[in-house]
């Protein structure tokens, strides 16, 4: 009988990702296009899925992929014609994120493959304290600030926040969250949420009533995300001269009468 011919275009996909990454992180796909069998495949075009989420996508062609569904056209690629090629982007919603690949060309020849990153959101906590800048006369109201930041992610949950004083200057009003003033401490409200993004400023009114280097100390503490921080400052306060002699004054008593 008749022999007949039958030449195949075969086109795979192999497309390679890291199993798991931080939400936000830099991260690189790497897809291999392989030509197989022995026939060219003619007008191959290469599309993609993209992970939803997905951020500051570099296509393969290392331009700024300004679509979700992203397509390249290749060509023909002759038997044997193996490309690799690399897609940066970053990953934001946490969970499993799916990138699927496909080339198809003329005739049925396609092919497709996937990869999937397991995404990981954390809490990332940081402290800033703004201490008062001394030397700062002793009676005088001073204001100790202090910044809570979620740099992270994901939201932080259940932030315990407590601020000491050490021996000598005592807490007297504080703004930007609810608090309990005792002897020397400021013991806050459990902060229940701070989102992604998210940050809280709270200021602490204190008053010093004896001179000399007196500590202030911010402890931050939240358990889901295993993070404990600690901000210790020193402020100088000085008796001044007015002070001293109105105290003077006070501890006289009453005046001598003149005598006649």
């Amino acid at each position: 009988g008749l022999e007949v011919m039958v030449r195949r275009a075969e086109l795979a996909i192999d497309v390679r990702a890291p199993e798991m990454v931080f939400a936000g992180t830099d991260t690189s796909y790497t897809i291999h296009v392989t030509k197989r069998g022995d026939a060219t495949a003619n007008g191959v075009v290469l599309s993609l899925n993209l992970p939803q989420g997905l951020q500051n996508g570099i296509g393969i062609d290392q331009k700024p992929m300004t679509s979700a569904q992203p397509r390249w056209r290749f060509g023909d690629l002759t038997p044997g014609t193996e490309r690799v090629y690399t897609l940066q982007c970053q990953l934001t919603a946490s969970g499993q994120n799916r990138l699927t690949v496909n080339a198809t060309g003329d005739g049925e020849v396609q092919a497709s493959g996937i990869a999937t990153t397991v995404v990981e959101a954390i809490a990332d906590l940081k402290l800033y304290v703004n201490d008062p800048k001394g030397p700062v006369p002793i009676g005088q109201d001073v204001i100790y600030e202090l910044k809570v930041v979620n740099r992270g992610s994901k939201a932080a949950t259940d932030v315990e926040l407590v601020a000491q004083f050490s021996e000598g200057i005592e807490p007297t009003q504080v703004t930007g969250h609810r608090s309990e003033i005792v002897p020397g401490q400021v013991l806050f409200e459990t902060i229940r949420s701070l989102p992604a993004g998210g940050e809280m400023t709270i200021k602490i009114t204190a008053r010093a009533a004896k001179d000399g280097n007196l500590r202030f100390r911010a402890e931050l503490t939240c358990a889901e995300s295993d993070t404990k921080l600690v901000s210790e400052e020193s402020t100088r306060f000085y008796r001044s001269a007015s002070g001293a002699a109105s105290q003077a004054a006070d501890n006289q008593g009453e005046p001598t009468p003149a005598r006649r």
